[in-house]
């Protein structure tokens, strides 16, 4: 059997799953860590991932965004997890029908498409403090209109997060 996790919309909002550290926690044979010099994502599935300072070849793991390769050298891009219509973990041999960089798996984000069924959308707002150190915030949204029935539907996705300092 082929081993592919996916994580449906109700499960990412339920879970307030909203980074590549949070879909680690829960899928299986996938962990993220952080490069030596703090920059970038870097991703190992089955156990194996490229190294933090190799900068000039492939990772051996890649991100979809729907269609579209998202993966770098070496280092991964971190995707905000809005308006996800699911999240699919495709550790293993499974993940190389997606190419390059796909050696030991893939991590696909789907998003929700334009729908004409009416207007509709959402809007998640966070906000906290850390002891000696300056607030945060979050802020979110997706707004879907449509604009000519059965053939022309818009959806727009933004958001804004700041994380405080602290020493």
């Amino acid at each position: 059997p082929v081993a592919v996790t996916a994580f449906d919309e109700k499960l990412i909002q339920d879970r307030d799953i909203t980074s590549v550290e949070k879909i680690a926690a829960i899928a299986p044979n996938f962990n993220v860590g952080r490069a030596s010099n703090g920059s970038g994502a870097q991703l190992t599935m089955r156990g194996i991932s490229t190294g933090s300072n190799e900068y000039r070849t492939d990772s051996q793991v890649a991100i979809y965004v729907d269609e579209q390769p998202m993966t770098t050298n070496s280092q991964q891009v971190g995707v905000r997890a809005i308006d996800m219509l699911r999240i699919e973990s495709l550790p293993g041999p499974q993940g190389t029908i997606f190419g390059s960089s796909s050696q030991t798996g893939t991590l696909r984000y789907i998003t929700n498409k334009p729908d004409f069924a009416g207007l509709s959308g959402a809007i998640d707002v966070g906000a906290g403090t850390t002891k000696g150190g300056s607030e945060s915030h979050d802020l979110s949204g997706h707004i879907n209109i449509p604009l000519i029935d059965d053939v022309l539907s818009l959806r727009a996705v933004a958001y804004s997060s700041h994380e405080g300092g602290y020493v």
